[in-house]
């Protein structure tokens, strides 16, 4: 009896919360369980709020060779050819007021490019982090001084009451901006438009794939609109109500291999 044909012709995961777990490592039966589903034809596509330099020990462990999302929708391309789709960037005159704001509320602010991340401060946690798993960044004294390449990116990270009030000051003045929430404790700023899912909307019309076609796995509230995208949305059981009430499935968490779990459902039915 011949094989039934995939559902699906692409799936797009998020990293942090739900492709890893707590502690940044590949969840439990992620990686075998992403090379059965590329087996079957169906590409695997990484959508993350991280930059290209951050990614690279992962595409090595996934052997990845497709285009991949990255800086939150920012940024589109294809790691193994060199192939750059889209690259939006911030404003400078944002850039200096996010800047200014984190230093008024004594939050950590990286500023992302593709190729380069940059603060002024970091703290402990993120120097695990960087211990860890390999993250690049440069400390440097004023970020000010370094906008001559803009930013794909701001990562804000702090109290949340903090995170929040930037939100609303930024929001109030009208600014070209996309302000989303990656965490309970980051907030991610891009320019106006550029998420994860106009960012896939784009890439699913260069690839020619129909959305009728395609699944999403996520877990925070920038993967909303990615959500919005596809035929069948994957919350993860780690998600906030507000994610979950948005998905058609609700995985296992990130802790206890819900990305394997969603795949195995989505395509392998077991």
């Amino acid at each position: 009896m011949p094989e039934k044909e995939p559902t699906y012709d692409l799936i797009a995961i998020d990293l942090d919360g739900t492709l890893l777990d707590s502690k940044k490592f590949f969840s439990k039966d992620a990686l075998t369980t992403i090379n059965k589903v590329r087996d079957k034809g169906i590409r695997i596509i990484i959508v993350t709020g991280r930059n290209k330099q951050t990614l690279k020990r992962i595409f090595q462990k996934l052997d990845y060779r497709d285009f991949f999302i990255g800086s939150g929708g920012a940024y589109i391309a294809n790691p193994d050819s060199g192939e750059v789709l889209e690259m939006q960037t911030l404003r400078t005159e944002d850039t200096l007021r996010i800047i200014r704001l984190c230093r008024k509320f004594h939050l950590l602010l990286f500023l992302d490019h593709p190729d380069w991340m940059r603060a002024e401060k970091t703290n402990k946690r993120f120097r695990l982090y960087k211990q860890t798993h390999g993250y690049q960044w440069e400390i440097v004294n004023d970020l000010t001084a370094t906008l001559k390449d803009p930013p794909t990116k701001a990562v804000l990270i702090g109290p949340q009451a903090h995170l929040n009030t930037i939100k609303e000051i930024l929001d109030g003045e009208n600014r070209l901006l996309n302000i989303s929430p990656a965490s309970d404790y980051s907030l991610d700023i891009t320019y106006t438009g550029a998420t994860k899912g106009n960012a896939l909307k784009k890439l699913l019309s260069y690839l020619e794939i129909a959305v009728e076609r395609t699944a999403a796995i996520g877990d925070h509230l920038n993967d909303l609109d990615m959500f919005q995208v596809v035929k069948t949305a994957v919350a993860m059981g780690n998600s906030p109500k507000e994610v979950q009430q948005a998905a058609d499935i609700i995985a296992p968490c990130n802790d206890k291999g819900g990305v394997a779990w969603a795949l195995n459902k989505l395509v392998l039915n077991n």
